[in-house]
């Protein structure tokens, strides 16, 4: 039976148009974002690997946000042919907005921190008042209720 080239890539089909270069580029970003994301899943504890979509993500966006933020930083001026400003900024703030909002579901951010504290603190209390309530010592033992011992 005879295959069918319909379905085949040829050399200049493909995105990086068959260079080995292209390829090794590729490579070295692949492992630069899988160490990003190894980086923000240690700084997190979301080691588990259902949490891997959103830590790539994360890194993927973190490292186009560098690569955007050091476009403008060597560009000669923010402003384009008309005097306006470069719509390359724009770009930018949409992945630091975006970058943002992802740290900020992880936890990375500082009002996130001080929500997980917060909310901490209050699990906490509710379960030392439950502990009261119940009459558990501290090493978890049940003790007689308050008015129980008169």
């Amino acid at each position: 039976m005879k295959k069918s080239k319909k379905h085949e890539l040829t050399t200049a089909d493909r995105s990086d148009g068959g260079h080995e270069h292209a390829r090794q580029l590729r490579r070295l970003r692949d492992k630069q974002v899988a160490g990003v994301a190894f980086q923000y899943a240690k700084l997190t504890d979301l080691t588990d690997t259902k949490f891997r979509p959103a830590l790539l993500s994360l890194a993927r966006i973190t490292l186009l946000a560098e690569r955007a933020y050091q476009v403008l930083k060597d560009r000669p001026s923010l402003l384009n042919a008309k005097g306006e400003l470069c719509e390359s900024i724009d770009s930018f703030r949409r992945l630091a907005l975006a970058q943002a909002q992802m740290l900020d579901m992880l936890g990375l951010t500082p009002r996130a921190a001080q929500e997980m504290r917060s909310w901490a603190e209050k699990e906490l209390d509710l379960v030392g008042m439950l502990a009261k309530r119940v009459g558990v010592t501290v090493n978890g033992e049940a003790k007689p209720a308050d008015d129980e011992q008169s």
